[in-house]
């Protein structure tokens, strides 16, 4: 592989941690490439067992693009052979790369059953076990970034103002539909706001959108438009 094709395959999986050995030219940033150290059970570079080392992916990849002749005459060609994923290790130096052969084995990853992922659009809530793998939510397939709920907080807020917050939120969204419709941005925004207005269900609605349809259960023949004059709420029909 090419530096150009580690740099696309890090950004891809989205993995924000480099682990790099000490005494070795491995690296990678998949966790479960690490090694173990059988009698300590620390993380380890699976072929020396090196201590590693870890920093932020996007600077480790940088910083390499920034110095190649760091890595020998072979520069970013060597830098990308000594990924786990090459298949290619070295503990001699960076002008010499060998088939590799594991000797410690990689570390086991148990995944926990206990709930800790939440859709950010549909709000359902998943553990790691039921997430391995997953491109998207398994219920609603949303492919934005999900919540880690050990990261909820409770916030004192006044009605108004988390309105005022709603609405603009969900105007904007709605200009990101029109970009990139793809993205949903409004359904992840109304998610959001859906799950906050459960909460507090004899509250106003927190979106204009909703404020109509609250009014249109006393006055079931009105109807709305939007600003380029596209209808946003149609007449109740009759049961």
């Amino acid at each position: 592989m090419t530096y150009q094709d580690i740099v696309a395959l890090v950004r891809a999986e989205k993995r924000p941690t480099a682990f790099y050995a000490m005494r070795c030219m491995w690296w990678t940033t998949n966790p479960k490439d690490l090694g173990e150290l059988p009698d300590a059970e620390l993380p380890c570079c699976p072929y020396c067992g090196s201590v590693l080392l870890q920093g932020d992916a996007e600077m480790f990849l940088r910083a390499a693009a920034d110095d190649p002749q760091h890595y020998g005459a072979g520069g970013l060609a060597t830098f990308a052979a000594a990924h786990h994923g090459s298949g290619l290790h070295s503990t001699t130096g960076w002008n010499f790369l060998g088939p590799a052969a594991i000797r410690f084995p990689q570390k086991p990853r148990v995944l926990s059953m206990e709930r800790s992922i939440r859709c950010t659009r549909c709000g359902s809530e998943f553990s790691e076990a039921e997430t391995e793998g997953a491109n998207g939510c398994p219920k609603c397939g949303a492919t934005g970034l999900p919540c880690a709920i050990k990261d909820d907080v409770t916030i004192r807020i006044n009605w108004h103002e988390l309105r005022i917050l709603g609405i603009w939120a969900d105007q904007y969204a709605a200009a990101c539909n029109e970009r990139e419709p793809a993205a949903d941005a409004r359904g992840t925004i109304a998610g959001i706001l859906g799950r906050i207005q459960a909460q507090h269900p004899d509250r106003t609605p927190l979106t204009l959108l909703g404020e109509l349809k609250q009014l249109q259960e006393a006055y079931p023949d009105i109807e709305a438009t939007d600003g380029r004059g596209r209808k946003i709420l149609e007449p109740k029909k009759p049961n």
